[in-house]
């Protein structure tokens, strides 16, 4: 645990961050070997992505300045008071309450603090029926049947995925479509609603009330 890392301490987390990126060859020697433009994106789930979010600001006047934020149930925002970072940011949330992460300190005030020509994303997964899914983000949940994973975990996290991957080509060629952000038609045995906004689009507590994208 280098500088007794907390999930909390945006200091920690940025230094850890500057660590990787300054030593990247030393730490993954397959990386001297590359010659397309390095990137830093941080993030994290629920604390650990409020600790990445506010480590943008630190590490911005550095080497190795934050290119992009990637946030799964970040927590906790504050709406109303938040400054807007101008980086691209890919934000996972729902629309419920979900173990005591309440969703307007949570993915939704991390994509309203976006600047909106910086390229920003929010897909809001729907769980008004059983309030479960802000450990769906983990691999097994946080504190078993405290904090369980819901029954959707599964695809949220194969559609988690496919947006982190296209969120990646976007910071490399600049472009933050919508269409390309469209999630697949459901498969068969899948049944799980999420909303996706982008850029201009507005969230309000109206909009984010179970509708299917």
């Amino acid at each position: 645990n280098p500088w007794f890392l907390t999930k909390n301490s945006k200091t920690r987390f940025a230094r850890l961050a500057s660590h990787v990126m300054e030593n990247l060859e030393t730490l993954i020697p397959a990386c001297k070997d590359t010659t397309q433009q390095r990137k830093l994106i941080i993030g994290g789930h629920s604390a650990s992505g409020g600790a990445a979010w506010r480590a943008i600001p630190l590490l911005a006047d550095t080497d190795t300045p934050t290119a992009g934020y990637i946030g799964l149930d970040l927590f906790s925002l504050e709406p109303d008071s938040e400054p807007k970072v101008n980086i691209p940011t890919l934000n996972w949330g729902l629309t419920t309450t979900s173990c005591g992460v309440t969703t307007n300190n949570a993915a939704k005030a991390g994509y309203q603090a976006t600047d909106v020509e910086a390229g920003r994303v929010f897909y809001q997964v729907n769980n008004d029926v059983d309030g479960l899914g802000h450990c769906d983000f983990t691999d097994r949940g946080c504190y078993g049947p405290v904090c369980a994973p819901s029954n959707n975990a599964g695809v949220v996290r194969k559609k988690v995925a496919y947006s982190v991957n296209k969120f990646i080509q976007s910071l490399y060629d600049g472009d933050f479509g919508k269409v390309d952000y469209s999630l697949s038609e459901e498969e068969e045995g899948e049944s799980v609603a999420i909303k996706l906004f982008m850029n201009e689009d507005s969230v309000s507590r109206r909009l984010t009330r179970f509708l299917r994208h």
